[in-house]
């Protein structure tokens, strides 16, 4: 499978509570990865989002809580 097809079906990981985002990166050895931002650590996540992907490996950023500023305090 091409990277941008898995990546692609890796998207629906972002509609998983906590999970802010899903996107793609280049490991030390230039080769593309998945990553994944997401406010839980990576073993709340083991049975939804495995490790390697369709052959590509997934990288998982623990974030805590992402809030966004209020627009009232500028």
């Amino acid at each position: 499978m091409k990277f941008e097809e898995a990546l692609s079906k890796a998207q629906s990981w972002s509609e998983l509570e906590g999970v802010y985002a899903v996107g793609e990166s280049l490991d030390q050895k230039d080769n593309k990865v998945i990553i994944v931002f997401a406010d839980k650590e990576r073993q709340e996540y083991n049975d939804e989002i495995p490790q390697k992907f369709h052959g590509y490996t997934v990288l998982f950023y623990y974030t805590g809580e992402i809030v966004p500023l209020s627009n009232e305090n500028r």
